[in-house]
Formats: C-alpha cells, structure tokens, sequence
C-alpha cells in the first residue's frame, strides 16, 4: 500500500474518533442540562403548590438576577422553574388579566421589561427573555 493511501487512512481515522469524542461531549452535556431543568421544574412545582402566579414571576425574576451574564443553562433552568410553578400554582384570570398575549411580541418586550424593572433588574435581557414564558401560559390557559 502506498504511503500517501496509509496516512490518508491515519489522518481519517484521527478525524473519526475526535468527531465521536465531540458527540460524546455534546451529548453528555445535553443529558447534564435536561436533568437540572427536570430538577428546576420540579422546584418549580413544589413553589406553586404554596404560591401563586406573582410569586412565581417573583422567584423568576430573583433568580434571573443570580445568572452570570449569558448563562444560557442558567436560562433554561429559570424557564423550567417558572413554567412548572406557573402550572402548579392555583390559576388567576386577574394576574393572566394584566401579561399580554403570547405572540404579541412587542407587548411582551414592554411587559417584561417593566417587569424585570420592577423588581429591581431594569434592562436586563435575560430576565426579559425569562419572562416570556408567562404570556405563554397565561395564553394557553385563556
């Protein structure tokens, strides 16, 4: 076999089994963010049991406010949280009453960011972002 055919086959092979390690990689990192955003929903659940729809914007927000800046598995848990205290929570026409409605997006951009302003995190885009799942809901509930 010609040399130039065996270091084709080296280098190939080289190429074949980083790709595997990279899914590897992937894939053990995606297992990791899907078991804490079940935690953080399952969090989620338990504070909606004890509170209502504005406690949990309220818990959402505060704990927006703990993420480092594009923490996006930080994101994700904070989305599973809110969703998952928002279901659990005894439902509210009045609260659902006053978040614009999901798709609406303009409105919810202002209703979020007066929002997150509100409780002490004003322009912050993560929080803004996380809030988004509350039009979401109250829209899947009206």
């Amino acid at each position: 076999m010609p040399t130039w055919v065996k270091i084709t086959l080296a280098v190939g092979a080289v190429i074949v089994m980083l790709v595997f390690a990279a899914g590897v990689v992937v894939f053990k990192t995606f297992e990791k963010g899907a078991k804490a955003a079940d935690l953080a929903r399952a969090e989620g659940e338990g504070w909606g049991e004890t509170g209502s729809l504005a406690v949990c914007v309220e818990e959402g927000v505060r704990r927006t406010g703990s993420c480092e800046s594009n923490a996006y598995q930080c994101i994700f848990e904070i989305n599973a949280f809110l969703w998952g205290c928002l279901e659990s929570a005894p439902f509210e026409t009045a609260f659902c009453s006053e978040v614009p409605a999901a798709g609406d997006d303009p409105a919810t951009a202002a209703w979020s960011g007066e929002t997150c302003a509100r409780h002490g995190l004003p322009g912050h885009e993560q929080c803004a972002f996380n809030l988004s799942v509350v039009p979401a809901f109250c829209s899947s509930r009206g």
